[in-house]
C-alpha cells in the first residue's frame, strides 16, 4: 500500500510545503468564503469547541496538528508552572510507556495471541520524543507498525497500518444524500472510493451501525472483500458475534484490560496510542476528534447545497442492539454521545438521531434475528444497489479519473459486481405489521 501511494503522498507535501495548514481567527470574526482553512474557539455547554471551515480534503490536515500544539504546549506548561509537578507528570508519561510498552511484548505478542499497532501523534507532546517513542517500539516489537506518518517518513523501515477515521463516511451522508433513501448507501459508496483508492480494504464500521454496515455489504456481495473489521464503540463481544468470519481489531483501547478482554473475545489485532503514556492518568484530558457534520456541494443546476451528517456509533449497555433501544433507559446516554452539527436546532437533532437509529436498528434486528437461527432476509432493494453502481460509473467516467487508470478500472469492477448482486435483491421489501 505504501508503495502505491508514495507518489500521491509525494504529491501532497509538495503542494503544502511552506504553506500555512489553516488561520485561526480571532475572536468574534466569522468564516469568509474560499478556499483558505479558517478556525475559530467557540463556547458550547461550558467546553471549547474547535470549529473549522474549508474544502474538506484540507480541513483533515487540521485535527492533528491542532492537537499537537496543545499537547506540546500543555506539557511545556506544565513543566514551567508546575502540575503539582511538571516534572513527575514527564517521568509519569515515560514510565507508563515503558511498562506498557513491555507488558504487551510480555503478554500478546510474545506469546503469539496478536498483534498491537500504534495509533498516536495526535496528543505526541513533542516531535522528537514521537520519534523516540517508535524507535523503541521498533527494538522491542516485531514487526513493529504505526498510524503516524511522521515516523513513517523519518524513520527508515517504519511499517504503515490504519484504517479510515468516521469523517469519511459521515462527509458522504452529507455530500450523496440520494443515495440514502433507505439506508445509508452513502456510506458503501465511501467504502469502495476507499478500497478503490487505497488497496486497502479494511472497515470501520460502527458509524450508523456495525450490523447495518456489514448486512449492506452483504448485499452489494462485497462481504467478502473485507479484510478486518475495526471495533471503535459498543462491546466488544457483540461486534465479534457481527463480524465472525472477519479478521478483527480493537481500537477503544483506555488500558490493559480493554486488550485482555478483546482476545478473550478472539481479536487478534489491536490499535491503541494514548493508553501507551500520552494521556494522563486520572485526569480529564482536552481531546480533538475531527467530523463532518455539515457540507456543500453543487448540484446538476450549480446551485449550492448544504447537508448535515452525524454519528451514532454501536450501541452501549444493555443488550448492545439498537432494536432493544428503549429512551426512557438508553435515551440519554446515547444522545450524549450523539455527533450532530454544532448549534443544530433540537428538531434537526432528533430527526437526525431518530433517523440515523432506524438505519442502525435495522441491521441489529436482523442480526439478532439470524442469531436466534431465523433466516437472513435483505435490507437492500434493487433500486438501492442500482443507484450506488450508477454513481460509480459516473465517478470512474470523470475526465480527472484520466490520470488515474487503476483507481477507474477498480470502481468499474465494483460497479458490475454490484449490478450483479441487485439482480437477486426483491424491488420492496415487506413492510412490517
Amino acid at each position: 500500500m505504501e508503495a502505491s501511494l508514495q507518489p500521491v503522498n509525494e504529491a501532497w507535501v509538495s503542494r503544502l510545503a511552506g504553506a500555512p495548514l489553516f488561520e485561526l481567527l480571532d475572536e468574534g470574526v466569522d468564516f469568509s468564503a474560499g478556499d483558505a482553512v479558517q478556525g475559530k474557539l467557540v463556547l458550547q455547554d461550558g467546553q471549547v469547541v474547535l470549529l473549522a471551515q474549508g474544502p474538506w480534503f484540507k480541513v483533515t490536515f487540521a485535527e492533528t496538528s491542532i492537537l499537537q500544539c496543545m499537547a506540546q504546549f500543555m506539557t511545556e506548561r506544565m513543566v514551567e508552572v508546575g502540575d503539582q509537578d511538571g516534572v513527575g507528570w514527564c517521568r509519569s508519561a515515560l514510565m507508563t510507556f515503558a511498562v506498557s510498552a513491555h507488558c504487551v511484548q510480555e503478554r500478546v505478542h510474545a506469546p503469539g495471541k496478536g498483534t498491537v499497532t500504534l495509533f498516536a501523534g495526535r496528543r505526541a507532546p513533542h516531535p522528537e520524543l514521537h520519534a523516540l517513542q517508535h524507535m523503541y517500539l521498533a527494538q522491542l516489537w516485531p514487526g513493529f507498525a504505526t498510524s503516524s506518518l511522521f515516523a513513517a517518513r523519518v524513520l527508515p523501515g517504519i511499517q504503515l497500518a490504519g484504517t479510515w477515521a468516521h469523517e469519511g463516511p459521515m462527509a458522504f451522508m452529507a455530500l450523496e444524500p440520494e443515495l440514502d433513501v433507505r439506508l445509508p448507501v452513502s456510506s458503501m459508496l465511501w467504502t469502495v472510493l476507499f478500497w478503490a483508492s487505497t488497496g486497502n480494504c479494511t472497515v470501520l464500521s460502527d458509524g450508523f451501525g456495525s450490523a447495518t454496515y456489514k448486512h449492506m455489504l452483504s448485499d452489494l456481495g462485497l462481504l467478502a472483500d473485507v479484510s478486518m473489521a475495526r471495533q471503535d464503540s459498543g462491546a466488544l463481544s457483540r461486534f465479534a458475534a457481527i463480524w465472525p468470519d472477519a479478521r478483527r481489531m480493537a481500537s477503544e483501547i483506555e488500558n490493559y484490560a480493554d486488550i485482555a478482554e478483546a482476545m478473550r473475545c478472539g481479536f487478534a489485532y489491536f490499535g491503541a496510542g494514548g493508553f501507551f503514556g500520552e494521556k494522563r492518568r486520572g485526569a480529564v484530558e482536552f481531546s480533538i476528534a475531527a467530523k463532518v457534520t455539515t457540507a456543500f456541494r453543487r448540484d446538476a443546476s450549480g446551485a449550492q447545497q448544504q447537508g448535515h451528517a452525524g454519528k451514532l456509533g454501536d450501541m452501549s449497555g444493555g443488550s448492545g442492539s439498537w432494536a432493544d433501544f428503549s429512551e426512557e433507559t438508553h435515551g440519554t446516554k446515547a444522545r450524549a454521545k450523539f455527533i450532530v452539527p454544532l448549534g443544530a436546532d433540537p428538531a434537526l437533532r432528533d430527526s437526525m438521531f431518530g433517523r440515523m437509529k432506524e438505519w442502525a436498528t435495522a441491521g441489529d434486528a436482523m442480526h439478532d434475528s439470524t442469531a436466534r437461527g431465523l433466516a437472513a432476509s435483505p435490507l437492500l432493494v434493487r433500486a438501492d444497489a442500482a443507484r450506488l453502481a450508477a454513481r460509480l460509473r459516473e465517478i470512474a467516467g470523470a475526465d480527472s479519473m484520466g490520470a488515474c487508470a487503476n483507481i477507474r478500472d477498480a470502481l468499474l469492477g465494483y460497479a458490475g459486481r454490484i449490478d450483479a448482486a441487485a439482480a437477486a435483491l426483491p424491488e420492496t421489501l415487506p413492510t412490517a405489521a
